[in-house]
């Protein structure tokens, strides 16, 4: 902790020794102002504010209920009470996000003009207690464009930070002479005939402490501090990963290189849904000496989940060699491996589909957004009758198609294992059902099979399955036939991007096979969370484009290195990744035409830059 001394004139302060936090916008000083005992002086945490009022930070979005697409709005700020204009803020009109900075305590007019619409008019408050301290935490906003009964309106929702400290207002007064003297006030404890238009009176209090001395102050704060890492421990073991994350948040702002705090905090953030933030703290651990050995598996993990299939299986490799061999098949690192190896060639013959819908939904109401013409007495629980005593016995809610005569349905069987299989039953005359058969060897692999859908004529059947070449969780598959007395043909990957290192399931096309729908935990903090997809199927296999390039910057001694991430701005999906010669600065992408991609550019001791480019049809 750095000590420095401070010279501060004010007739009621005779002792002020300045110490600087490691948060730099904070500092202690010791006084004996309000003692009657110059020996047990008081002990003040402040930060000052030099302006003596600050601006809150607003990070915002953007979005319509009834147009996900709608992302482009412009909001025109006014002072309610002056009529001032404040600003023009434009939202991204990919994102529909947006920043404001405006002052606590005073009220503002909105003026929301859409595309489409008329203007919208809305009245905020920033409320007096907002925090002004800009961190990890910063206060959110979000405009909801609703319709109901074809009226539209607005719905602004505001989630402010609190202020969290007691913060010391700095104000100038004059002396006798009309000199400038600094004169400090501790804000919220100011009267209320003095400061009534700044604060909420019974919000915050000053915590004091009486100390004998400095030193002593030192020590309390140094074992502060010390005690940070073991309570982060104890978090991490009872599983409350959010509060170790915050405290982890802490520990990388003073030790940003430190192996132990990157490692743990990526750690926090698989286990709160967000792997794919974890990537660039784990890959500060694998570069130091004396990482854990389960680092490579966790980063191998994230870039799998994140699309980068190339560094994922990379990353596999090396964890498999550094972790003992009954470890590394616990965590079922080949199959992992696997399944990366076979995203690397899936998303090399990516599908260009078109994204027309996307709905919320969960595996309890899977069927909640799917046309009810396709799902009505089609897509039902299993009940008793198909019931296995295996099936039983695990107690998990099921899924069968029923399609005519025919019935499709998955099962543990009559043997008491872990994989699903696919199983059939056909109606005998009006009302009865033949005993379960299970399908061909050919349409069963070594994991589980779920979630069938056959068609109404019965040549093709849908399902998912965690074996065959999925890249990972379950696939989407599709086998055919030509006629309902052939058996069916080998089962084929529905591609990327309609399937994804994440749970793809029930996918069910209309009769005129131009639209499909299915549903996916991609990306979501809670996996029994699903998006039910609503996609127009590509009608012809587009050629890829060939994009040649080249990456440097403008620097003496330019940097040639870089990785390019290309997202698909219809799907959001990842179109591939790719890294420059870290020689040349060469490169190569293969993209389908007639596209808009967004290019997400990285390299070192740079922010990452983001371009977008549409790949012309030939």
């Amino acid at each position: 902790m750095k000590v420095s001394n401070y010279i501060f004139v004010a007739f009621f302060i005779f002792l002020f020794i300045g110490v600087q936090a490691q948060d730099q916008d904070v500092f202690y000083f010791v006084t004996d102002r309000n003692t009657q005992n110059p020996e047990k002086p008081q002990v003040f945490k402040a930060r000052v504010n030099q302006s003596g009022i600050s601006s809150t930070l607003i990070k915002g979005t953007f979005k319509a209920e009834n147009n996900p697409y709608l992302k482009k709005a412009q909001i025109t700020v006014y002072n309610a009470s002056t009529d001032k204009l404040v600003g023009i803020y434009n939202t991204n009109t990919q994102t529909g996000n947006y920043i404001l900075l405006l002052v606590p305590n005073v009220k503002y007019e909105f003026n929301i003009q859409i595309p489409g619409y008329a203007t919208f008019k809305k009245i905020v408050e920033i409320p007096n207690y907002a925090s002004t301290k800009i961190g990890d935490e910063i206060s959110a906003q979000q405009i909801i464009l609703t319709e109901k009964n074809n009226v539209p309106d607005i719905i602004i929702e505001n989630h402010f930070i609190e202020e969290t400290e007691p913060v010391l207002f700095l104000l100038t007064i004059y002396n006798e002479n009309n000199e400038h003297q600094p004169y400090a006030r501790q804000l919220y404890d100011a009267d209320e005939e003095e400061f009534k238009d700044l604060i909420e009176f019974e919000r915050r209090e000053l915590k004091e402490t009486t100390v004998e001395n400095v030193d002593e102050l030192l020590e309390k704060e140094a074992k502060a501090q010390a005690q940070l890492p073991e309570n982060a421990k104890k978090l991490m073991a009872k599983k409350n990963y959010p509060a170790a994350m915050k405290i982890y948040d802490q520990l990388l702002k003073l030790y940003p290189d430190n192996a132990e705090y990157n490692y743990n905090y990526a750690l926090c953030l698989f286990n709160t849904g967000s792997p794919e933030k974890a990537i660039p703290y784990l890959k500060k651990v694998v570069k130091q000496p004396g990482k854990p050995k389960e680092a490579h598996y966790y980063l191998a993990r994230a870039l799998h989940l994140k699309g980068d299939f190339e560094q994922a299986s990379e990353q596999y490799q090396i964890a498999l060699k550094a972790l003992p061999e009954e470890q590394a098949k616990k965590l079922q690192l080949n199959k992992l491996l696997t399944q990366s190896n076979n995203g690397k060639r899936l998303i090399s013959n990516q599908l260009n589909i078109d994204v027309i819908s996307k709905n919320q939904t969960t595996l309890n109401k899977l069927t909640k957004h799917y046309p009810e013409k396709l799902t009505k007495d089609v897509i039902i629980e299993k009940t008793e009758f198909f019931l296995s005593p295996v099936d039983k016995k695990k107690d998990e809610k099921m899924l069968m198609c029923r399609q005519g005569a025919v019935i499709v349905q998955p099962s543990y069987g009559v043997k008491d294992k872990k994989e699903k299989d696919l199983y059939y039953n056909t109606l005998i005359g009006n009302d009865k059902w033949s005993l379960t058969k299970a399908l061909p060897k050919e349409l069963q692999s070594q994991e589980d099979e779920n979630y069938p859908y056959l068609t109404l004529d019965g040549l093709t059947l849908y399902f998912s399955s965690k074996g065959f070449n999925s890249m990972g969780g379950y696939d989407l598959f599709k086998c055919t036939r030509t006629s309902t007395q052939e058996p069916f043909g080998k089962p084929e990957n529905l591609g990327y991007p309609v399937n994804s290192p994440f749970d793809d399931i029930l996918f069910i096309p209309d009769s005129t096979g131009e639209i499909a729908y299915f549903s996916s935990n991609r990306r979501q903090a809670n996996p029994d969370k699903f998006i039910t997809y609503h996609i127009k199927l590509p009608q012809e296999v587009l050629p890829l484009a060939i994009i040649k390039g080249h990456f440097m910057t403008l620097d003496s001694i330019p940097n040639v290195s870089a990785t390019i991430t290309v997202t698909n701005t219809n799907t959001q999906e990842i179109a591939g990744i790719y890294n420059t010669n870290p020689y040349t600065g060469k490169y190569l992408m293969a993209l389908i035409p007639g596209i808009k991609y967004e290019l997400l550019i990285e390299t070192d001791n740079y922010k990452a830059h983001t371009a977008f480019m549409t790949v012309p049809r030939i």
